[in-house]
């Protein structure tokens, strides 16, 4: 399923919200087995004076994967290393609010096949902002390079290593009276772009979206919203031979309604309860070979909620996702996908921390074709040193679906050494 990591809680819950669900967060999730807790803000010790604080961090592992290509018929294994640095910046602005800006990598290397190996970086900003009138502001920017095979929104090249950068940028701008209710302004603007236009160019697209919500405190530290969003998306290159262009290709509009429930950083329990409807029309009436574009409407969930069991201690996560996904440019082909993710994580003995999830996909396609996938991972950390964290892991990944050639499982095992200063 589909959700680009997270920048913050306010900026994932208000403007990322408003640009739809990006990126493979199920396939991505189950594969971030070295340093896991994306946005990439570490947690740990951190060093600096007064109000500029830097919290670095290094991972190292090494991973068996036995389908690296997660194919049905031609399974290939290897043995992959793994180094991902990480650093974060935060500024405090004290009571107005903070500044922080980070980086994530990830480099893989092949032991066998070599030619897979990739690199991943992950540049992101956040600004948060307020006023002593009630107005305030949140910025935040997410940018990735990558050649990774975890699949783009509509899991394009899942499996295979493309080389391609996306951005998001959002933006919200609000009011808040006296802490008890917010009204809230949304502006955002994402871009896909994959590096060989040649094969890739169906996947290339701007999205822009605005929107507005209101929300309210209605408990201590709980508040309803509701939230509207109306945007397009553009996909802004055309075939190598010009037959696939801005006449027939899957340009869209979109608008959706949300409303829920969000929690103050301060609670036991945090993140949202997002339920929503959404329209989704084409511009174009058929695509380059005369089939017709289908417009959709469905109810859409955009629900992460953390939940601190016993804070410090255990703690429970669902997740609850489902959206519309055209499959590019070039083809009518789409499916609607609903992931449901739950998670555990508990520490004992002060030392070891295990951390357990399942998941479960339907992708249901416009096509004859059906896809249903099941996910579980099972982690141990030991944590060697205040700074240094021994982990070991094991992940289970299985898609039966009526396309042929696209049923497959995936097996993987995995040891982590991660250092924070």
């Amino acid at each position: 399923m589909k959700k680009l990591y997270y920048i913050s809680a306010l900026i994932a819950a208000g403007v990322l919200w408003a640009g739809g669900l990006w990126s493979n967060a199920a396939v991505y999730d189950s594969y971030q087995y070295l340093s896991p807790g994306m946005p990439f803000w570490p947690v740990g010790n951190s060093f600096g004076t007064g109000k500029l604080k830097f919290f670095p961090e290094l991972a190292v592992g090494i991973v068996y994967n036995d389908n690296i290509y997660l194919d049905g018929s031609n399974t290939e294994s290897d043995v992959i290393s793994h180094a991902i640095p990480r650093l974060m910046i935060d500024y405090s602005l004290e009571e107005r609010g903070r500044i922080k800006l980070g980086y994530g990598g990830d480099f893989a290397f092949y032991s066998d096949f070599s030619d897979n190996n990739w690199q991943r970086h992950n540049i992101g900003l956040e600004i948060d902002y307020n006023a002593p009138s009630g107005l305030f502001v949140d910025l935040g920017n997410n940018f990735v390079h990558t050649s990774d095979p975890f699949g783009s929104t509509d899991e394009y090249a899942l499996g295979r290593q493309e080389k391609r950068w996306y951005n998001l940028l959002g933006l919200g701008l609000g009011y808040s009276h006296a802490d008890r209710t917010k009204l809230v302004g949304y502006a955002n603007y994402d871009v896909q772009e994959y590096k060989d236009k040649k094969v890739d160019w169906s996947q290339n697209f701007d999205e822009t979206s605005f929107g507005v919500g209101f929300e309210k405190r209605v408990a201590q530290k709980t508040w309803g919203f509701v939230r509207y969003l109306h945007g397009e998306r553009d996909y802004n290159t055309a075939s190598p031979d010009r037959t696939v262009n801005e006449s027939n290709d899957a340009d869209y509009i979109f608008d959706r309604i949300a409303a829920g429930l969000t929690w103050d950083l301060t609670s036991r329990v945090t993140g949202e309860l997002n339920f929503g409807y959404g329209w989704l029309d084409f511009e174009n009436h058929h695509d380059v070979d005369g089939v017709s574009y289908e417009d959709q409407n469905t109810w859409l969930a955009a629900t992460k909620i953390n939940y601190a069991l016993q804070p410090g201690v255990t703690d429970f996560t669902l997740r609850l996702e489902r959206g519309v996904y055209p499959r590019g440019s070039n083809t009518t082909e789409l499916f609607t996908g609903t992931d449901l993710t739950v998670g555990l994580t508990h520490r004992f003995y002060s030392w070891y921390r295990l951390k357990a999830y399942v998941g479960i996909t339907h992708n249901d396609y416009n096509t004859a074709r059906d896809d249903e996938d099941f996910r579980a991972g099972l982690g141990l950390e030991y944590l060697l040193h205040r700074r240094w964290t021994l982990g070991i892991g094991y992940n289970y990944y299985r898609r039966n679906s009526d396309e042929p050639g696209e049923s497959w499982t995936n097996n993987r095992g995995m040891v982590t050494l991660t250092l924070r200063y």
